[in-house]
């Protein structure tokens, strides 16, 4: 995790066993008004969905831009009300989202950026790195990622109390069992096989 965050010349991250238990712990420690709303891209994996609402919030999707796979940025600010707590902005396949305007968004309505960069390690904005914009990112790190662990995901942020949050409530969370780990391994070789 050291290295993946020096790329982004970020603090150590923190690594759980999947980007959706990652993205729940964050939601649960970022201090966010309870059952406020997280707005979040069309397109996504459907847990983090499930996983809004087993942190106490209310997922409202955000439209895709016409014709592309980003964040249509003027029905996110439609979507904006007193209720929303964060915004959830997946870089899908790479495609870049308008991060300037996003981030203009985000300053004027004071709701702070999650960004989800499973799938855009390398991409950039302007020159900055994906995953840089936001008070904080999850990385998915399972098959057919751009890094692949088998498992796996991590947040990374520049809140160095938030990243001690996490450590907090990774630490409490059971050690995985050998033997599912040895049967996704199995499974992935085949599948890549």
């Amino acid at each position: 995790e050291c290295s993946y965050s020096k790329r982004y010349s970020l603090p150590p991250g923190v690594c759980f066993s999947k980007a959706r238990v990652a993205f729940y712990f964050l939601l649960k420690n970022m201090g966010l008004q309870p059952g406020g709303e997280v707005l979040i891209s069309a397109i996504h994996v459907a847990d983090f969905v499930n996983m809004i609402l087993l942190a106490g919030f209310k997922p409202v999707v955000v439209d895709l831009a016409p014709g592309a796979y980003t964040i249509d940025c003027s029905d996110l600010e439609k979507k904006i009300n007193d209720r929303s707590v964060a915004m959830f902005i997946t870089h899908l396949s790479g495609y870049v989202s308008d991060m300037d305007r996003i981030l203009k968004i985000s300053e004027r309505f004071n709701i702070p950026i999650i960004e989800d960069c499973s799938q855009a390690v390398s991409s950039r904005h302007n020159g900055r790195l994906l995953g840089t914009f936001s008070k904080a990112a999850i990385f998915s790190l399972s098959l057919l990622k751009p890094v692949c662990t088998l498992n796996g995901g991590m947040v990374l942020s520049s809140d160095n109390e938030l990243l001690s949050s996490l450590r907090r409530e990774n630490a409490k969370l059971a050690r995985p069992r050998k033997m599912p780990l040895i049967e996704e391994a199995v499974k992935n070789i085949i599948i890549k096989t």
